[in-house]
C-alpha cells in the first residue's frame, strides 16, 4: 500500500470513528466519552511534540501544555457538572486563557532563570515551547470546551467537515495546481494555490452547513469559515515549523500516511479557538 492509499485508508477510519463518537453524545455517557477522548488526544499531542522537541520524555513541558486543559475541567467540573450541560463558555474560554498564561509564565521563569546567560539555548527554549504551548494548550482547551457544550456534536461536525474538507481541498489542489511555494523553509510541499482550494471549498461547505454553525446566517457562515480555515492552515504551518526546528518529518509514526495524532489534529487545534471564541462573543451578545 503505497502512502496516499494508506492516508485514504486511514482517514475513512477516523472519519467513521469521530462520526459514531458525535452521534452517540448526546447522551451523559456520551458526553464523557468525548470529553475522555479530547483529553487523550491532548495528553498523546503534547505526548509526541515532548519527545521530538526533547528526544526524550520530560514531565514539566508536558504538564505545562496541559494546564490549559486542566484549568477548563476544574472549572466546568465543580461550578456545572459535565451532563447538566450548563457549562458556561465564557467562565470556561476564561479559565483556559489563564491556564496558557499560567503555563507560558512558567515557561519564561524557566528560560529567563536557568539559562538566561545563554543567548542560544533561550532561543532554543523560545522556539521549541512558545508556540507548542499556545497551540496545543489553547486549542485543546479551546477543543474540550467545544466538546462539553450541550450542542457539541453540531459544533464539532461543522468543524470537523470544514477542516478536513479544506485539508482534502489544499492537498489535491496542491498536487494538480501547484506551482507557488506558500512557505518553502517551513513546508517545502504546500502551495499558494493549494492553499487558496482549501480556503475556497472549506468556505462553500461551511456555507452549505450554516445551519449547523452557532449565531449564523449566510454571510456569517462564510466569515466564520474563513477565520476558520485561516487559522487551521496557519495552525497546520506552526506544526510544520516546530518538526522542521527538531528536525524530524513526522511528530510520530502511529498513523499510518498521516505520521502521529499531533499531525492529524494540528489544524483541529488552531481552528477550534476561533469557533469557540464565536460562541464566546455571541453569548454575551
Amino acid at each position: 500500500m503505497n502512502e496516499l492509499s494508506a492516508r485514504i485508508a486511514t482517514g475513512v477510519i477516523l472519519s467513521l470513528a469521530v462520526a459514531a463518537l458525535l452521534f452517540f453524545s448526546d447522551n451523559c455517557m456520551g458526553s464523557i466519552s468525548l470529553v475522555l477522548v479530547v483529553v487523550l488526544i491532548t495528553c498523546r499531542c503534547a505526548y509526541e511534540w515532548v519527545g521530538f522537541a526533547y528526544s526524550s520524555f520530560r514531565p514539566f513541558p508536558f504538564m505545562l501544555c496541559l494546564l490549559p486543559i486542566t484549568f477548563e475541567l476544574l472549572t466546568g467540573l465543580g461550578n456545572h457538572g459535565l451532563c447538566g450541560y450548563e457549562w458556561r463558555v465564557p467562565r470556561g474560554f476564561g479559565a483556559s486563557c489563564i491556564g496558557l498564561l499560567v503555563a507560558l509564565s512558567f515557561c519564561a521563569g524557566s528560560i529567563f532563570y536557568r539559562k538566561r546567560d545563554d543567548i542560544t539555548a533561550i532561543q532554543s527554549e523560545i522556539a521549541r515551547n512558545f508556540p507548542a504551548l499556545v497551540h496545543i494548550g489553547m486549542g485543546s482547551s479551546a477543543l474540550l470546551g467545544l466538546a462539553t457544550l450541550g450542542n457539541a456534536a453540531t459544533l464539532l461536525a461543522w468543524l470537523l467537515v470544514v477542516v478536513c474538507v479544506n485539508d482534502i481541498a489544499a492537498f489535491f489542489g496542491g498536487r494538480s495546481l501547484g506551482k507557488r511555494k506558500l512557505a518553502p523553509a517551513i513546508s517545502p510541499k504546500k502551495t499558494v494555490e493549494g492553499s487558496a482550494c482549501g480556503l475556497i471549498a472549506g468556505t462553500l461547505v461551511g456555507v452549505s452547513l450554516s445551519n449547523w454553525a452557532p449565531y449564523c446566517n449566510t454571510f456569517s457562515a462564510a466569515l466564520l469559515a474563513i477565520f476558520v480555515i485561516l487559522a487551521a492552515q496557519l495552525a497546520d504551518l506552526i506544526e510544520s515549523y516546530l518538526k522542521r526546528c527538531c528536525g524530524v518529518k513526522d511528530s510520530a509514526a502511529l498513523l499510518p500516511g498521516h505520521g502521529g495524532v499531533f499531525d492529524r489534529i494540528d489544524a483541529l487545534l488552531g481552528a477550534a479557538p476561533v469557533l469557540y471564541s464565536w460562541i464566546f462573543w455571541n453569548s454575551w451578545i
